[in-house]
């Protein structure tokens, strides 16, 4: 009553009209403590709670007048019915070997109707259920799912099962590639898996293949009035702000614009607005570099402007922090593309080579405070997701030469 209650969404209220869900009620408080304490699994056997939702689902059949043939099952929710009622309409008009085979094998195409207020749940049950994975586009959205997911696995430390992940993406990127080779989207994939792996070269080649024909990329807009067109600066190779949840696609009609692969013949869209997403001036300083020069082609305003994040490298944030009162910054050392940096009270950036050759000790030997706590870690990591702590000056080199074969 203290702690709970008070801290609802308020859907108690008789006056509530805010969403879709209703109050509680006496009855619906008893039925859930008395399924609670059931615990019944419905998969089978001979059970009350089974012959309970057979009574319900058949007075369901008689109000709506449905055949005596009509069958039902509860479920979690609204989403969950709208799934399964679109794997029953797909079974009934392609028949059930679709599940092995696939709607892309099939000759028949489904078409869906819905009002323009349908719910999301209904474009999610078509996505689910509509295609199999060998159909190219699902497979690469699976390739792009499991490389998310091994990223907020590495955040965790969870780094086998992270890179595990990341060689499924792979493998599903590369078999699109030999099912449809100039598939753009699978080059995208496949280039952000190569830079994980430190394969620079082969991950810019395919960059170019993905985005030197498609550096316009228009965002769905799913509004009923006229939308307010903005564009969206965005880097292939990291470090973007995601924009998408401030950006509402019931409002805004974006299209992202890729610095890097720009074609300055190529008109700009029609825009009143730029919102710049490259927020690290490290990983992708030639992209904001590149974005400035777009930027004389356009006289919108414009969010978050290139040069101002160019300016918040590191080591130029140090400079800037020192200057206040009682603030202690990193001394910092910088080192033309350094693969590893080593921070803490003294931050020094040096080649992963450096650090790791047997001279490391007396290259850090110059700095008699460098004795704190500190980190090693690839440059532009962030929120330590790549991070190894240290102790001492002692203990860098034996780390950066076990990180050697690391990407």
């Amino acid at each position: 009553m203290k702690y709970i209650l008070p801290f609802a969404a308020g859907n108690v209220h008789p006056g509530f009209m805010g969403w879709v869900h209703g109050g509680g009620t006496p009855v619906g408080m008893l039925a859930e403590m008395l399924a609670a304490g059931l615990n019944a699994n419905l998969g089978g056997r001979d059970q009350i709670p089974i012959e309970v939702e057979r009574q319900v689902a058949r007075w369901m059949q008689s109000i709506f007048g449905f055949p005596e043939t009509a069958a039902g099952l509860f479920v979690t929710g609204t989403s969950m019915a709208n799934f399964i009622a679109m794997v029953v309409a797909r079974d009934t008009e392609l028949g059930c070997e679709v599940r092995c085979e696939g709607v892309a094998a099939r000759p028949m195409r489904l078409t869906a109707y819905a009002s323009t207020a349908v719910h999301g749940c209904v474009g999610k049950a078509m996505d689910l259920c509509g295609r199999h994975p060998s159909d190219l586009p699902s497979r690469i959205n699976l390739g792009m799912s499991l490389f998310e997911e091994s990223e907020m696995l590495e955040a965790q430390e969870k780094t086998t099962e992270a890179e595990q992940l990341v060689r499924e993406a792979r493998a599903h990127f590369e078999h699109a590639l030999h099912l449809k080779s100039d598939f753009e989207k699978a080059h995208e994939g496949l280039s952000y898996v190569l830079g994980h792996f430190g394969e620079a070269e082969k991950a810019a080649w395919h960059r170019r293949q993905a985005f030197q024909n498609r550096y316009i990329i228009p965002l769905p807009y799913r509004g009923r009035r006229s939308p307010v067109p903005v564009l969206m600066l965005s880097s292939t190779t990291g470090g973007n702000v995601h924009l998408q949840r401030f950006l509402h696609d019931q409002v805004f009609q974006p299209f992202v614009v890729i610095p890097e692969f720009y074609n300055v013949s190529t008109p700009l869209p029609p825009h009143q607005l730029v919102v710049n997403g490259i927020g690290d001036a490290e990983m992708s300083a030639r992209a904001l570099t590149v974005a400035q020069s777009l930027l004389a082609l356009t006289t919108a305003p414009v969010v978050n402007p290139p040069a101002a994040v160019l300016a918040t490298t590191r080591s130029n944030n140090a400079k800037r922090l020192s200057a206040l009162p009682g603030v202690v910054t990193p001394i910092t050392d910088p080192a033309a593309r350094a693969p590893l940096r080593c921070e803490c009270r003294d931050h020094i950036g040096w080649p992963r080579l450096q650090l790791s050759s047997s001279s490391a000790r007396a290259r850090l030997s110059y700095r008699p405070a460098f004795s704190a706590r500190g980190q090693l870690r690839r440059p532009a990591g962030s929120f330590g997701r790549t991070s190894r702590p240290q102790t001492n000056r002692h203990a860098i080199s034996g780390c950066a030469w076990s990180r050697r074969q690391d990407p």
